[in-house]
């Protein structure tokens, strides 16, 4: 009993021992990492550089340099932090950009104060990795362009529109740089679809923008589509053949001589058709130009607008001149 006493006092001591030891290490380990970064040495760096005052007539057509890798001096607590987090300097490009034809650029060197001065303190700037940084400058333009509809649409047997489809905006005036302005012939809606439909239509729909282009900005970033539709109805009206240019001096005979026009008009207005809503002839020229017709083909003028669809039976008559 006394043995396993005695040997347990002993790994007590000894575990105590290189706790003691590990804690002596583990402090002797943190201050030799301090003492060395308390020390100054060389590295390198990547800054973040934001642009200031860059031209008061034209913009940037592409996103400039925005970080540039630097050699610094300075302790090891600084060069640890750069490393560990980008620092921000602001360069002011008043009367500093030059140009050489379109390329326009700002060299490095001549801001080395400008730029060291803004680093943490105890920070030397030794020297840019690159001493030029080039930007693309053009005007700023506008100009309006046409919207496209991108949409596609079924009805419910038995319904249609009764109009054509209205989309407001119809075009939309862009402004950005003159570069990607140039490019852009006409905008997007995002596409949609819309089934069975037979109900009157109100849809808001976006725009398709770019998005890799934040300089551009729209004077509208979706349209709003509407349509009337409604249940429609089929009728049918018998009217004389009329055939215009015909010389004075002859006579036509038709073959039929009265037509049929058949219609699709929504359900509500089918009482407003009638014979006056429809111009609907046949044209003598046609056969001035080919003699060799033996027929004659209607052209429809004109027709209401409550009308949604029209067709003409037969499609076409036969003729017999006449001299009077």
């Amino acid at each position: 009993m006394k043995k396993k006493v005695a040997s347990s006092l002993a790994f007590l001591k000894n575990d105590r021992s290189v706790r003691v030891f590990s804690i002596f290490l583990v402090l002797t380990t943190i201050i030799w990492f301090l003492i060395e970064l308390s020390k100054t040495y060389s590295s390198t760096a990547y800054i973040k550089i934001d642009y200031k005052n860059l031209s008061n007539t034209q913009i940037l057509q592409e996103a400039p340099l925005d970080r540039i890798e630097v050699a610094l001096r300075s302790s090891g607590f600084n060069l640890m932090s750069y490393q560990l987090f980008s620092k921000k300097v602001t360069l002011d490009l008043t009367d500093a950009i030059y140009s050489r034809g379109d390329r326009h650029f700002v060299l490095l060197n001549n801001h080395q104060l400008e730029i060291g001065s803004q680093l943490s303190s105890g920070t030397e700037l030794l020297r840019f990795n690159r001493d030029t940084i080039f930007f693309e400058l053009g005007a700023t333009v506008s100009k309006k362009v046409p919207v496209l509809l991108a949409l596609d649409i079924s009805y419910k047997p038995g319904y249609n529109l009764m109009s054509d489809i209205e989309m407001q905006p119809d075009s939309v005036l862009i402004t950005g740089p003159e570069k990607y302005i140039d490019t852009i012939q006409l905008l997007r809606t995002k596409s949609i679809q819309l089934t069975d439909v037979y109900e009157n239509v109100n849809q808001a729909i976006s725009i398709q923008t770019n998005q890799e282009v934040t300089a551009i900005s729209y004077g509208a970033l979706g349209v709003n589509v509407t349509a009337v539709v409604e249940k429609i109805t089929e009728g049918k009206l018998t009217i004389p053949v009329h055939i215009i240019n015909v010389p004075s001096e002859i006579s036509v005979t038709t073959f039929p001589k009265n037509i049929d026009i058949v219609f699709q008009v929504g359900l509500s207005n089918f009482k407003e058709i009638n014979e006056k809503s429809f111009e609907i002839v046949f044209d003598y020229n046609t056969y001035l130009k080919d003699p060799s017709l033996v027929y004659l083909l209607p052209i429809v003028r004109s027709k209401s607008s409550l009308v949604r669809s029209v067709e003409v039976k037969p499609g076409k008559v036969e003729f017999l001149i006449q001299k009077k």
